[in-house]
């Protein structure tokens, strides 16, 4: 019981001593600040409440006036929020294709638009032009001139019944009304195994034509209509416009038509081959291309469209170590009947390495330059200048050839040699 008595009377004790010293204890001061509010201290100074009557719960004071925007209110411009960036607007669709064919001489089978007035803006001008320059008919009209296609012409029309023929090639050029171009051009002669020569249409356009296109194009003028019955008439008006045939297209740089597909190529492993072939492509960084096939029947078509993922796949493979097995990648396939089209983009990275693999693979044509005028005789062309397009590669370790799966050229029959003065 002592024991009890003296536990009790310690415990009284040090509640005591609390209660005492606690207000002149002072505890360490805390590294922040903090203010520790008590709930409903708001209350305390309303005065003592009924005695078990519940605490009321404070009314929130009431809010301002909202005041109508206008000057002087509102948030500030500097502090406004930024209104959202608009997104970029889509890509437009690929170019429509066209028919070249009314354009070129009744008898083309290839018809190829270039437009240099959109070629000069474009990053890949350069690898274009070194194209061009690899064509026979690049030396045999222009070497020595000082021309080139893309600075100088604004369009170019290239036509040809026979691309084995470098005589068989039609070219009409649209270019400014600049007695230079035309200068040039008229003292251009060709060599005497070429039978083609310069004539003036108007002060824009020239052409390059063969003896039976020539006789076509005489006794016509150039805003004649020539009636229904006249051919001659239609194609001379329609060739006055060539250059126009790109301008509500969405912007191709090349057009090409190529007809009787069949008489120049045959597609094997049991692919149809196409009747006909036309294409459009932009002139941008990363182009633009529509190509579309016109097949037989609808049953070809339909067979094509089913192989189009497996002749992707094979590309891809095999093209793979050159830098440009993704070239056909972003192209998409649709079909209607026996017509199948290719659309879409080709990244620039491929672009530039296509023509840059275009460019090694071409063959290089022996530069025999016709004369100009006043520069003596003409030279004699090589054995076979208006039979096949020379093979001369200057590469001394050329890039193994780039063949397309399962495709075997069918040359046509080589014309007879002309004779050479």
């Amino acid at each position: 019981m002592a024991i009890s008595g003296a536990a009790s009377a310690a415990a009284h004790a040090l509640v005591l001593l609390t209660l005492v010293l606690a207000p002149r204890i002072r505890l360490p001061a805390s590294p922040i600040p903090v203010e520790v509010r008590a709930a409903h201290r708001s209350i305390e100074k309303q005065g003592p409440t009924t005695q078990g009557a519940p605490h009321a719960t404070p009314k929130p004071p009431p809010a301002p006036p909202q005041k109508a925007p206008g000057k002087g209110t509102g948030p500030s411009r500097k502090h406004a929020a930024a209104p959202p960036k608009p997104s970029a607007p889509p890509p437009p669709p690929p170019p429509q294709t066209a028919d070249l064919r009314p354009f070129a001489p009744g008898d083309a089978k290839i018809v190829l638009v270039l437009r240099g007035d959109r070629l000069r803006m474009s990053p890949h001008k350069q690898a274009v032009q070194d194209i061009l320059e690899a064509l026979p008919d690049y030396h045999t009209l222009l070497g020595g001139t000082g021309l080139t296609p893309i600075d100088d012409f604004d369009a170019l029309l290239i036509a040809t019944a026979n691309p084995f023929d470098v005589t068989a090639t039609f070219l009409a050029a649209r270019h400014a009304d600049d007695p230079r171009v035309r200068e040039a051009l008229k003292r251009r002669t060709m060599p005497s195994w070429d039978p083609r020569e310069v004539r003036f249409l108007s002060p824009q356009l020239s052409v390059l034509v063969r003896p039976n296109d020539r006789v076509a194009l005489d006794g016509h003028k150039l805003d004649g209509d020539g009636g229904v019955e006249d051919a001659a008439a239609r194609w001379l008006g329609d060739l006055a416009r060539f250059d126009k045939i790109a301008e509500a297209l969405n912007g191709p740089a090349v057009m090409v038509t190529i007809s009787d597909l069949g008489g120049l190529m045959r597609l094997e492993a049991g692919l149809p081959t196409p009747t006909e072939l036309s294409l459009a492509i932009t002139a941008d960084a990363a182009p633009a291309l529509r190509l579309r096939l016109s097949f037989a029947s609808e049953e070809e078509g339909k067979r094509a469209e089913q192989a189009w993922p497996a002749i992707r796949q094979r590309f891809h493979d095999q093209a793979l170590l050159l830098g440009i097995g993704g070239l056909l990648d972003g192209l998409q396939v649709s079909r209607e009947g026996a017509v199948v089209e290719l659309s879409g983009r080709v990244a620039e990275a491929h672009a530039r390495l296509a023509l840059s693999w275009a460019k090694a693979l071409l063959p290089r044509p022996v530069v025999d330059d016709a004369p100009l005028s006043d520069g003596g005789a003409a030279p004699a062309p090589p054995a076979a200048a208006t039979q096949q397009l020379p093979l001369a590669p200057q590469q001394t370790a050329p890039p193994p050839p780039l063949h397309a799966p399962g495709v075997r050229p069918t040359a046509p029959s080589r014309p007879p040699q002309p004779a050479v003065d």
